[in-house]
């Protein structure tokens, strides 16, 4: 009883003391702004949010060569556009050519002096899997594929788990989780080929497949799959250079 009485104690102190750091807080933010003393500027004149310059490689990725698959929109061709206002050589891999090759003129907007590509590829099919890999080494034979990001997935409606058709629960296993374990396995069948260093796989999952979400078992369980996959291969790859 006494170490409750010591715990309250001690929580409604620190809630007092929080509350008037805050009241201190907002008085300070609320106050009428002064104007600078002489011969000071104000900081609002001189300091201007920088532009970003596409040309530049504040990440040190420049000059590298990635594939983004789903890169034909969402998440996909977000990340594609970063690696290269970061000069990275994208690879974009998806079914949807049509969104595909739109991604790759906004990808010529922010470096076009690289030679972005799109490359059709359906995750849930091995033969294209591996095709996609030929292609690029291929046509890329005097660069190494040092960065993959497996973007490509699907999300069912909401349904009831009873029913839940089973073409459905293998469309989104296969697309969500087979997808990334087969363009995993030949991203690392190609680095280790040819010893590439500071390599990265990154694989997109969701905070769903940790905690779930009602009528969606089949994207939670391809997602949960997605978590426990990275972690075990990140701890198998760990001393190869690949991360």
């Amino acid at each position: 009883m006494l170490k409750i009485r010591q715990y309250v104690f001690w929580l409604v102190l620190c809630f007092i003391i929080t509350g008037r750091a805050s009241s201190a807080d907002d008085s300070v933010d609320s106050s009428p702004s002064e104007s600078p003393p002489e011969g000071r500027i104000a900081k609002s004149d001189t300091y201007s949010k920088p532009e970003y310059d596409p040309g530049t490689s504040s990440l040190e990725l420049e000059g590298r060569l990635a594939i983004v698959t789903g890169g034909a929109s969402g998440i996909g061709r977000s990340v594609a556009m970063v690696l290269a206002r970061e000069n990275v050589t994208v690879i974009v891999a998806d079914k949807n050519m049509t969104g595909g090759n739109e991604t790759i003129q906004y990808l010529k907007q922010l470096s076009g002096h690289l030679r972005h590509r799109a490359i059709f590829v359906d995750v849930r099919n091995s033969t294209l899997v591996e095709y996609l890999f030929q292609c690029i080494e291929l046509e890329y034979r005097n660069e190494t594929i040092s960065i993959v990001v497996n973007s490509a997935g699907i999300l069912h409606p909401i349904t009831p788990v009873v029913n839940i058709t089973d073409d459905t629960f293998d469309d989104v296993i296969s697309t969500n989780l087979k997808g990334t374990f087969l363009v995993t396995k030949e991203a690392v069948k190609h680095m280790l080929a040819r010893n590439v260093t500071g390599a990265a796989i990154v694989n997109i999952a969701s905070i769903l497949g940790k905690g779930g979400f009602p009528g969606l078992s089949a994207y939670t369980a391809s997602k949960g799959g997605v978590v426990a996959f990275t972690k075990a291969i990140a701890v198998e790859l760990a001393t190869k250079g690949i991360r």
